[in-house]
């Protein structure tokens, strides 16, 4: 927001572009943390309507998260990543049971009710240009962006076809012009299909690899005896990584250091924990005798290995009572 109402502009990929492509009254297009903004919406969302959260000032803290990501958002006037933030929206809301689904339906009718009401009494310019922005996908004939993405796509898989299986490394160029818009040729290290540009730097197997880690991160059936934050959590990053799978079809993920590193921990807490458990049974495992002779009969720790478990904890299991089950 300070980028937009101050009008910053650094250059690049940071700031504020100015102008709208395909529209009458676009001033410019909000650029920084655009890849963050859909998924920061589907995390926000998801703690707020399934995490049982019962601060006031927490659900005030995330409904402010959720309200200023939702207008970052709005404000790339980028299609990629409100069909990003969409489809991240639609997983959640598919992974939700029951009455939980209910309610996040009835928020985010509410929610996008409220946000057309209050932009088109206090920024009616940017309602119409997100309108325009909209339903200009009926024209993506006319529409430049499409058409050098394209060209720009011929080029790179040129290059994924001489070199297929190993990439042509992280350092390769492409070299091209738009004549059409008198940009003259010159050398790109860059790609805007993120996919393309992965089999392109890394090859084929390497980039089928970390895609398919990925869809399988949204797809593989997850727990349902979690707590329930840690299952919006779960939830949210699932949604969040197929919203970032949909617009890296227009935007290289892969490549921007603002987002890489965002979609490894959402891969990573979009899993199940790795568990133990300590449960009624016969005796402790090697390694965690008591120093001071004590014996927790009717105790059996399943660990990697119960060596590594820590004095204090083993403490702890020590003086637990029989047939308990704990998480770790």
């Amino acid at each position: 927001m300070v980028q937009w109402f101050g009008h910053v502009s650094f250059g690049g990929d940071v700031g504020v572009r100015p102008g709208v492509l395909l529209t009458t009254a676009g001033t410019g297009q909000l650029q920084g943390g655009e890849f963050a903004y859909p998924a920061a919406v589907v995390l926000f969302l998801a703690a707020l309507t399934l995490g049982n959260v019962r601060s006031t000032a927490s659900r005030i803290a995330l409904t402010v998260g959720l309200v200023l990501n939702a207008a970052g958002c709005l404000l790339t006037f980028e299609r990629s990543f409100w069909a990003a933030g969409l489809l991240g929206l639609g997983v959640v809301l598919v992974l939700t049971r029951g009455q939980e689904k209910l309610k996040i339906a009835m928020l985010l009718l509410t929610a996008g009710l409220i946000g057309v009401g209050s932009l088109a009494l206090v920024a009616p310019k940017q309602l119409k240009t997100a309108e325009e922005r909209a339903f200009s996908v009926a024209d993506l004939g006319q529409d430049q962006s499409v058409r050098y993405r394209l060209v720009e796509s011929r080029f790179v898989l040129d290059r994924i076809h001489a070199h297929p299986v190993t990439g042509s490394g992280l350092g390769a160029e492409i070299f091209w012009g738009r004549p059409w818009q008198q940009v003259t040729p010159k050398s790109y290290a860059f790609s805007h299909n993120g996919y393309l540009w992965l089999a392109w730097k890394v090859g084929v197997p390497t980039a089928a690899l970390l895609v398919l880690l990925l869809v399988g991160a949204v797809l593989l059936p997850a727990p349902r005896n979690d707590d329930r934050l840690t299952r919006a959590l779960r939830d949210g990053s699932r949604g969040a990584i197929a919203g970032l799978l949909v617009a890296t079809v227009t935007f290289s993920t892969f490549n921007e250091l603002s987002i890489t590193s965002a979609i490894g921990l959402r891969g990573w807490q979009s899993r199940p924990p790795l568990r133990s458990h300590v449960d009624g049974a016969a005796s402790a495992g090697a390694g965690d005798a008591d120093p001071a002779g004590r014996s927790p009969p009717g105790l059996t720790i399943k660990f990697l290995e119960a060596g590594l478990l820590p004095g204090p904890l083993r403490e702890v299991l020590l003086d637990l009572p029989h047939g308990v089950t704990v998480t770790l």
